[in-house]
Parts: structure tokens; C-alpha cells; sequence
């Protein structure tokens, strides 16, 4: 368990109100509120006219339009492009705050968690434990030693 194992400082949320006070209920730390750990948003494809029958249940949809954003075909509100240069700004602000207060909490989503993963691990630190993928997954990333 993370909690036995850290002291933790700071907590740094996405604007998400429920993980706010989800967070606020279960930590006695207020937490850092930052649009920088705002999850991806998804594309809105608009069906050619005579494919609007086409039913698939929602994770299916999900998947595709997730694949369709990632390899550029669907335009969605944040390209892919724009969310990687987000999620490298995210983790610069975790490893800043990290070498600040020591052990910090990010409270984000999946995919955009994945992505700021990814940027940590190109800035030279390494996932030192992962529970999964699933909803209140944990994952811990610490410096890479020298």
C-alpha cells in the first residue's frame, strides 16, 4: 500500500469536480488543481450519410474512435500531437513538485496517465510499481539512479 510506504505532500488533481472532493473526503492535503492533468478528450466522428445505422456497443466505439484520434483520422477538440506536448508539460510539473515536496499523488484518468508514463520515463525515471489499468489503479514512477 502506497500510503503505508510514503509520506505524502502534495496532490496534484486534474479539474475533474468528483475526484476533488473524492480526494478532499479520503486526504488531508488540499490538493494542487492544474488543466494540465485534464484527461484527453474523445473525437466526434459524423458518419458519412447511410452509415448512420451502424450500431456497435460503446466500448467498440470507444476503441475506434480512440485508434482514429491516435492515428490522426478523427479531429477531436485536443489533436494527439497537442495532448503528448501536454502530457510532457504534466510531467515536468510532477517532477518539479517532486523534487520539491519529496512524494506527490497525481489523481488523473487512463490514458492521458499513460501518456504523462511515458513522458516521465523520457525524462529518466522509472515505473517502480503498477497495479494495472483498472479504475483506482496505482502506479509509482521514482528517478532513475544514476
Amino acid at each position: 500500500n502506497w500510503r503505508n510506504n510514503h509520506r505524502l505532500q502534495r496532490l496534484l488533481e486534474e479539474p475533474s469536480k468528483c475526484r476533488y472532493r473524492l480526494a478532499r473526503l479520503q486526504l488531508d492535503i488540499d490538493p494542487i488543481i492544474d488543466p494540465v492533468f485534464s484527461e484527453t478528450m474523445m473525437a466526434k466522428p459524423s458518419l458519412p450519410p447511410g452509415l448512420n445505422w451502424v450500431r456497435l456497443p460503446v466500448q467498440i466505439w470507444f476503441i475506434l474512435l480512440r485508434l482514429g484520434w491516435y492515428m490522426r483520422f478523427l479531429k477531436g477538440p485536443e489533436s494527439y500531437v497537442v495532448c503528448r506536448d501536454r502530457a510532457k508539460r504534466a510531467a515536468i510539473k510532477l517532477i518539479q513538485t517532486a523534487q520539491d515536496e519529496d512524494f506527490v499523488l497525481l489523481s488523473g484518468h487512463g490514458l492521458f496517465n499513460v501518456m504523462i508514463g511515458k513522458a516521465l520515463e523520457k525524462q529518466g525515471w522509472k515505473q517502480t510499481k503498477s497495479d494495472g489499468h483498472g479504475y483506482w489503479s496505482v502506479k509509482i514512477y521514482e528517478p532513475a539512479s544514476p
